[in-house]
């Protein structure tokens, strides 16, 4: 772009205001004094994931899942209606 057609669509006053929130900007994070780590910081200690609990042991007050719980089988999906109908031959 040509520098006239840069200066009639911005404002000089506009472009002071920006670097003026710049500076400031810079000037707060270089006199910024870190007083407390965060999680972004990636130094947070990270917890273990919960040990699931069955029906069972979580009725009978069992923290962790033993081996001899009973797993329940998966029951096969619902079949829809058309397909029903296909096989008993309607």
């Amino acid at each position: 772009m040509e520098l006239e057609k840069v200066r009639e669509l911005v404002s000089a006053d506009k472009v002071a205001e920006q670097l003026k929130i710049g500076k400031a900007v810079d000037l707060i994070k270089d006199n910024a004094k870190v007083t407390q780590k965060t999680a972004a910081d990636g130094d947070a200690p990270k917890k273990a994931p919960a040990k699931k609990k069955t029906a069972k042991a979580a009725a009978s007050g069992e923290d962790a899942v033993s081996e001899e719980a009973e797993v329940p089988e998966k029951k096969a999906p619902a079949r829809k209606k058309a397909a029903k109908a296909a096989d008993s031959g309607e």
